[in-house]
Protein backbone atom coordinates (compact mmCIF):
# COMPACT_ATOMS: atom_id res chain seq x y z
CA UNK A 1 0.00 0.00 0.00
CA UNK A 2 1.51 3.37 -0.95
CA UNK A 3 2.52 5.37 2.03
CA UNK A 4 3.44 8.98 2.50
CA UNK A 5 7.20 9.57 2.23
CA UNK A 6 7.04 12.06 5.11
CA UNK A 7 8.08 10.67 8.44
CA UNK A 8 5.93 11.31 11.49
CA UNK A 9 8.69 13.26 13.24
CA UNK A 10 12.08 14.06 11.70
CA UNK A 11 14.65 15.99 13.72
CA UNK A 12 17.53 17.86 12.12
CA UNK A 13 20.78 16.02 12.92
CA UNK A 14 22.83 19.21 12.79
CA UNK A 15 21.06 21.55 15.22
CA UNK A 16 18.58 19.13 16.82
CA UNK A 17 16.10 22.03 17.03
CA UNK A 18 14.13 21.98 13.80
CA UNK A 19 11.55 19.23 13.45
CA UNK A 20 8.83 18.12 11.09
CA UNK A 21 5.66 16.37 12.22
CA UNK A 22 2.53 15.08 10.55
CA UNK A 23 -0.70 15.45 12.51
CA UNK A 24 -4.10 13.90 11.91
CA UNK A 25 -6.84 16.51 12.27
CA UNK A 26 -10.37 15.65 13.35
CA UNK A 27 -12.97 18.16 12.14
CA UNK A 28 -11.02 19.62 9.18
CA UNK A 29 -13.65 19.20 6.49
CA UNK A 30 -13.57 22.44 4.46
CA UNK A 31 -11.50 25.52 3.67
CA UNK A 32 -13.02 27.44 6.60
CA UNK A 33 -11.34 25.10 9.10
CA UNK A 34 -8.04 25.41 7.23
CA UNK A 35 -8.36 29.22 7.36
CA UNK A 36 -8.89 29.06 11.14
CA UNK A 37 -5.74 26.96 11.56
CA UNK A 38 -3.80 29.40 9.38
CA UNK A 39 -5.06 32.32 11.45
CA UNK A 40 -4.08 30.56 14.69
CA UNK A 41 -0.62 29.59 13.37
CA UNK A 42 0.21 33.01 11.93
CA UNK A 43 1.50 34.39 15.22
CA UNK A 44 2.52 31.07 16.79
CA UNK A 45 6.16 31.28 17.84
CA UNK A 46 8.29 28.42 16.54
CA UNK A 47 6.17 27.35 13.57
CA UNK A 48 8.21 27.74 10.39
CA UNK A 49 5.95 26.24 7.74
CA UNK A 50 2.78 24.17 7.55
CA UNK A 51 0.49 22.73 4.89
CA UNK A 52 -2.96 21.19 5.17
CA UNK A 53 -4.14 18.04 3.39
CA UNK A 54 -7.96 18.12 3.34
CA UNK A 55 -8.32 14.71 1.71
CA UNK A 56 -6.12 12.94 4.23
CA UNK A 57 -7.14 15.23 7.15
CA UNK A 58 -3.45 15.78 7.83
CA UNK A 59 -1.39 18.79 8.82
CA UNK A 60 2.33 18.83 7.97
CA UNK A 61 4.20 21.21 10.28
CA UNK A 62 7.84 22.29 10.27
CA UNK A 63 8.80 23.92 13.55
CA UNK A 64 11.61 24.84 15.92
CA UNK A 65 11.55 22.18 18.63
CA UNK A 66 13.37 24.54 21.01
CA UNK A 67 10.48 27.03 20.91
CA UNK A 68 7.39 24.86 20.50
CA UNK A 69 6.46 21.22 21.00
CA UNK A 70 4.09 18.87 19.21
CA UNK A 71 1.73 19.08 22.19
CA UNK A 72 1.60 22.87 21.90
CA UNK A 73 0.84 22.59 18.18
CA UNK A 74 -2.01 20.20 18.97
CA UNK A 75 -3.26 22.67 21.57
CA UNK A 76 -3.20 25.48 18.99
CA UNK A 77 -5.29 23.32 16.64
CA UNK A 78 -7.72 22.76 19.52
CA UNK A 79 -8.04 26.54 19.86
CA UNK A 80 -9.35 26.52 16.29
CA UNK A 81 -12.07 24.04 17.27
CA UNK A 82 -10.45 20.82 15.99
CA UNK A 83 -8.56 17.92 17.50
CA UNK A 84 -5.03 16.93 16.49
CA UNK A 85 -2.73 14.03 17.25
CA UNK A 86 0.52 12.77 15.75
CA UNK A 87 -0.12 10.48 12.80
CA UNK A 88 1.52 7.45 14.40
CA UNK A 89 -0.61 7.81 17.55
CA UNK A 90 -4.08 6.29 17.88
CA UNK A 91 -6.96 8.75 18.38
CA UNK A 92 -8.72 8.75 21.73
CA UNK A 93 -12.22 8.59 20.26
CA UNK A 94 -14.10 7.98 17.04
CA UNK A 95 -16.05 10.60 15.11
CA UNK A 96 -18.69 8.11 13.93
CA UNK A 97 -21.00 8.82 16.86
CA UNK A 98 -20.71 12.57 16.36
CA UNK A 99 -21.66 12.19 12.69
CA UNK A 100 -24.70 10.12 13.62
CA UNK A 101 -25.87 12.84 16.00
CA UNK A 102 -25.30 15.53 13.37
CA UNK A 103 -27.42 13.57 10.91
CA UNK A 104 -30.19 13.13 13.47
CA UNK A 105 -30.20 16.84 14.28
CA UNK A 106 -30.29 17.72 10.58
CA UNK A 107 -33.27 15.41 10.00
CA UNK A 108 -35.04 16.82 13.06
CA UNK A 109 -34.44 20.37 11.82
CA UNK A 110 -35.86 19.56 8.40
CA UNK A 111 -38.90 17.74 9.79
CA UNK A 112 -39.77 20.58 12.20
CA UNK A 113 -39.29 23.17 9.43
CA UNK A 114 -41.71 21.24 7.21
CA UNK A 115 -44.20 20.88 10.06
CA UNK A 116 -43.98 24.60 10.83
CA UNK A 117 -44.57 25.52 7.18
CA UNK A 118 -47.54 23.13 7.06
CA UNK A 119 -48.98 24.61 10.26
CA UNK A 120 -48.63 28.12 8.86
CA UNK A 121 -50.24 27.06 5.56
CA UNK A 122 -53.27 25.60 7.35
CA UNK A 123 -53.70 28.75 9.50
CA UNK A 124 -52.75 27.07 12.78
CA UNK A 125 -52.18 29.34 15.79
CA UNK A 126 -48.97 31.31 15.39
CA UNK A 127 -47.65 29.91 18.66
CA UNK A 128 -47.73 26.40 17.18
CA UNK A 129 -45.83 27.25 13.98
CA UNK A 130 -43.39 29.50 15.84
CA UNK A 131 -42.62 26.72 18.33
CA UNK A 132 -41.92 24.32 15.47
CA UNK A 133 -39.63 26.82 13.75
CA UNK A 134 -37.84 27.42 17.05
CA UNK A 135 -37.21 23.68 17.47
CA UNK A 136 -35.95 23.55 13.85
CA UNK A 137 -33.48 26.35 14.57
CA UNK A 138 -32.35 24.72 17.82
CA UNK A 139 -31.71 21.40 16.04
CA UNK A 140 -29.89 22.84 13.04
CA UNK A 141 -27.77 25.56 14.58
CA UNK A 142 -25.34 23.74 16.98
CA UNK A 143 -22.66 22.84 14.42
CA UNK A 144 -22.76 26.29 12.79
CA UNK A 145 -22.78 28.01 16.18
CA UNK A 146 -19.73 26.05 17.35
CA UNK A 147 -17.77 26.95 14.22
CA UNK A 148 -18.88 30.58 14.46
CA UNK A 149 -17.74 30.76 18.09
CA UNK A 150 -14.32 29.35 17.19
CA UNK A 151 -14.02 31.89 14.36
CA UNK A 152 -14.95 34.78 16.68
CA UNK A 153 -12.38 33.59 19.23
CA UNK A 154 -9.75 33.97 16.52
CA UNK A 155 -11.26 37.30 15.40
CA UNK A 156 -12.38 35.92 12.05
CA UNK A 157 -15.72 36.75 10.41
CA UNK A 158 -16.43 33.72 8.23
CA UNK A 159 -19.56 32.29 6.63
CA UNK A 160 -20.60 30.60 9.88
CA UNK A 161 -20.67 33.95 11.69
CA UNK A 162 -22.72 35.44 8.86
CA UNK A 163 -25.27 32.63 9.09
CA UNK A 164 -25.64 33.12 12.83
CA UNK A 165 -26.08 36.87 12.32
CA UNK A 166 -28.67 36.26 9.60
CA UNK A 167 -30.66 33.81 11.73
CA UNK A 168 -30.47 36.07 14.78
CA UNK A 169 -31.65 39.04 12.73
CA UNK A 170 -34.61 37.08 11.38
CA UNK A 171 -35.56 36.00 14.90
CA UNK A 172 -35.20 39.57 16.18
CA UNK A 173 -37.81 40.83 13.70
CA UNK A 174 -40.11 37.87 14.32
CA UNK A 175 -39.44 35.97 11.09
CA UNK A 176 -38.97 32.54 12.62
CA UNK A 177 -39.71 30.71 9.38
CA UNK A 178 -36.88 32.55 7.58
CA UNK A 179 -34.50 31.84 10.45
CA UNK A 180 -35.35 28.13 10.40
CA UNK A 181 -35.00 27.96 6.60
CA UNK A 182 -31.58 29.70 6.64
CA UNK A 183 -30.27 27.45 9.39
CA UNK A 184 -31.59 24.23 7.80
CA UNK A 185 -30.35 25.01 4.28
CA UNK A 186 -26.91 25.99 5.53
CA UNK A 187 -26.74 22.81 7.63
CA UNK A 188 -27.54 20.80 4.49
CA UNK A 189 -24.78 22.63 2.60
CA UNK A 190 -22.26 21.84 5.34
CA UNK A 191 -23.34 18.18 5.41
CA UNK A 192 -23.09 17.82 1.63
CA UNK A 193 -19.62 19.41 1.63
CA UNK A 194 -18.49 17.07 4.39
CA UNK A 195 -19.95 14.01 2.65
CA UNK A 196 -18.35 14.98 -0.67
CA UNK A 197 -14.95 15.27 0.96
CA UNK A 198 -15.51 11.97 2.75
CA UNK A 199 -16.27 10.27 -0.57
CA UNK A 200 -13.05 11.71 -1.99
CA UNK A 201 -11.15 10.32 1.01
CA UNK A 202 -12.69 6.89 0.48
CA UNK A 203 -11.78 7.02 -3.20
CA UNK A 204 -8.15 7.83 -2.37
CA UNK A 205 -8.12 5.13 0.30
CA UNK A 206 -9.43 2.57 -2.20
CA UNK A 207 -6.62 3.56 -4.57
CA UNK A 208 -4.10 3.03 -1.80
CA UNK A 209 -5.49 -0.45 -1.17
CA UNK A 210 -5.10 -1.45 -4.83
CA UNK A 211 -1.39 -2.20 -4.44
CA UNK A 212 -0.45 -5.34 -2.45
CA UNK A 213 1.68 -4.96 0.67
CA UNK A 214 4.19 -7.69 -0.31
CA UNK A 215 6.03 -8.69 -3.47
CA UNK A 216 7.30 -12.17 -4.38
CA UNK A 217 10.97 -11.49 -5.04
CA UNK A 218 13.14 -13.97 -6.99
CA UNK A 219 16.88 -13.97 -6.35
CA UNK A 220 19.71 -16.48 -5.88
CA UNK A 221 18.11 -17.71 -2.65
CA UNK A 222 14.84 -18.56 -4.41
CA UNK A 223 11.41 -16.94 -4.14
CA UNK A 224 10.50 -15.04 -0.99
CA UNK A 225 7.97 -12.40 0.04
CA UNK A 226 9.34 -8.94 0.76
CA UNK A 227 7.43 -5.77 1.80
CA UNK A 228 7.00 -3.50 -1.22
CA UNK A 229 8.74 -0.57 0.50
CA UNK A 230 11.95 -2.64 0.70
CA UNK A 231 12.08 -3.66 -2.96
CA UNK A 232 14.65 -1.73 -5.00
CA UNK A 233 14.78 -1.06 -8.77
CA UNK A 234 16.30 -3.92 -10.73
CA UNK A 235 14.82 -6.60 -8.47
CA UNK A 236 12.96 -9.43 -10.21
CA UNK A 237 9.38 -9.83 -8.95
CA UNK A 238 7.23 -12.86 -9.79
CA UNK A 239 3.55 -12.17 -10.49
CA UNK A 240 1.40 -15.29 -10.54
CA UNK A 241 -1.89 -15.62 -12.46
CA UNK A 242 -4.68 -13.60 -10.88
CA UNK A 243 -2.35 -11.60 -8.60
CA UNK A 244 -1.89 -7.84 -8.51
CA UNK A 245 1.35 -6.36 -9.77
CA UNK A 246 3.06 -4.87 -6.69
CA UNK A 247 5.38 -2.30 -8.35
CA UNK A 248 5.96 -0.56 -11.65
CA UNK A 249 8.32 -2.55 -13.84
CA UNK A 250 9.16 -4.14 -17.17
CA UNK A 251 8.34 -7.72 -18.15
CA UNK A 252 11.50 -9.81 -18.59
CA UNK A 253 9.87 -13.23 -18.90
CA UNK A 254 6.42 -14.66 -19.52
CA UNK A 255 3.31 -13.35 -21.27
CA UNK A 256 -0.18 -12.59 -20.05
CA UNK A 257 -3.10 -10.20 -20.39
CA UNK A 258 -3.12 -7.49 -17.70
CA UNK A 259 -6.16 -5.60 -16.45
CA UNK A 260 -4.98 -2.00 -16.06
CA UNK A 261 -8.41 -0.57 -15.22
CA UNK A 262 -7.53 0.29 -11.58
CA UNK A 263 -4.78 2.60 -12.87
CA UNK A 264 -5.61 3.70 -16.42
CA UNK A 265 -9.34 3.01 -16.59
CA UNK A 266 -8.99 0.84 -19.72
CA UNK A 267 -12.02 -1.41 -20.09
CA UNK A 268 -10.21 -4.34 -21.73
CA UNK A 269 -7.11 -6.26 -20.61
CA UNK A 270 -3.85 -5.49 -22.41
CA UNK A 271 -1.49 -8.19 -23.65
CA UNK A 272 1.91 -7.92 -22.00
CA UNK A 273 5.10 -9.70 -22.98
CA UNK A 274 8.87 -9.32 -22.88
CA UNK A 275 9.89 -5.65 -22.74
CA UNK A 276 6.43 -4.26 -21.97
CA UNK A 277 5.89 -1.91 -19.04
CA UNK A 278 3.39 -2.78 -16.30
CA UNK A 279 1.91 -0.65 -13.51
CA UNK A 280 1.55 -1.31 -9.81
CA UNK A 281 -2.06 -2.19 -8.94
CA UNK A 282 -2.76 -3.85 -12.31
CA UNK A 283 -4.26 -7.35 -12.21
CA UNK A 284 -2.44 -10.16 -13.95
CA UNK A 285 -4.39 -12.59 -16.13
CA UNK A 286 -3.83 -16.24 -16.96
CA UNK A 287 -0.03 -16.29 -17.33
CA UNK A 288 2.87 -15.82 -14.92
CA UNK A 289 5.15 -12.81 -15.35
CA UNK A 290 8.69 -12.04 -14.24
CA UNK A 291 8.89 -8.27 -13.79
CA UNK A 292 12.04 -6.19 -13.31
CA UNK A 293 11.15 -3.36 -10.93
CA UNK A 294 11.79 0.11 -12.36
CA UNK A 295 10.47 2.34 -9.54
CA UNK A 296 10.34 2.16 -5.76
CA UNK A 297 6.84 2.05 -4.20
CA UNK A 298 6.68 5.80 -3.42
CA UNK A 299 7.39 6.64 -7.08
CA UNK A 300 4.95 4.26 -8.76
CA UNK A 301 2.36 5.65 -11.16
CA UNK A 302 -0.43 4.91 -8.70
CA UNK A 303 1.39 6.57 -5.80
CA UNK A 304 2.01 9.66 -7.92
CA UNK A 305 -1.69 9.81 -8.87
CA UNK A 306 -2.62 9.73 -5.18
CA UNK A 307 -0.04 12.41 -4.39
CA UNK A 308 -1.34 14.66 -7.17
CA UNK A 309 -4.93 14.29 -5.93
CA UNK A 310 -3.92 15.22 -2.39
CA UNK A 311 -1.78 18.10 -3.63
CA UNK A 312 -4.65 19.42 -5.75
CA UNK A 313 -6.96 19.42 -2.73
CA UNK A 314 -4.45 21.26 -0.55
CA UNK A 315 -3.57 23.90 -3.17
CA UNK A 316 -5.72 26.98 -3.60
CA UNK A 317 -6.65 28.29 -7.00
CA UNK A 318 -5.51 31.89 -7.65
CA UNK A 319 -9.14 33.05 -7.85
CA UNK A 320 -9.90 31.43 -4.49
CA UNK A 321 -7.04 33.35 -2.87
CA UNK A 322 -8.34 36.62 -4.33
CA UNK A 323 -11.87 35.89 -3.11
CA UNK A 324 -10.63 35.08 0.40
CA UNK A 325 -8.65 38.34 0.55
CA UNK A 326 -11.68 40.26 -0.68
CA UNK A 327 -13.93 38.56 1.90
CA UNK A 328 -11.64 39.65 4.75
CA UNK A 329 -12.54 43.26 3.95
CA UNK A 330 -16.01 42.80 2.48
CA UNK A 331 -17.55 40.76 5.32
CA UNK A 332 -16.79 43.13 8.23
CA UNK A 333 -17.66 46.10 6.01
CA UNK A 334 -21.11 44.71 5.22
CA UNK A 335 -21.74 43.87 8.87
CA UNK A 336 -20.72 47.37 9.93
CA UNK A 337 -22.92 48.92 7.22
CA UNK A 338 -25.86 46.78 8.29
CA UNK A 339 -25.41 47.89 11.90
CA UNK A 340 -25.31 51.55 10.84
CA UNK A 341 -28.45 51.15 8.72
CA UNK A 342 -30.23 49.54 11.66
CA UNK A 343 -29.13 52.11 14.26
CA UNK A 344 -28.66 55.49 12.60
CA UNK A 345 -32.05 56.06 10.86
CA UNK A 346 -34.09 55.63 14.06
CA UNK A 347 -31.72 57.93 15.94
CA UNK A 348 -31.61 60.63 13.25
CA UNK A 349 -35.18 60.51 11.97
Amino acid sequence: MPRHPLLNTTVCTVCELHAESTFRIEGMDCREEVALIERRFTHLTGVEHFSADLIGQRLHVQYDAAKISAAQIASAVADAGMRAWLEHEAPTASTAEARVWQTRLLVASGVMLACGLAAAAFAAPSLVSTSMFAVSVAAGVPLTARKAWQALRLRVLDINVLMIVAASGAIAIGQWSEAAAVVFLFAIAQTLESRTLERARLAVQSLMEVTPLDALVRDRDGDRKVPVDRVTPGTIVVVRPGEKIPLDGRVVAGASEVNQAPVTGESLPVEKGHGDDVFAGSINGHGALDVSVTRVWRDTTLARIIHLVEQAQSTRAPLQTVVERFARVYTPSVLALAALVAVLPPLLF
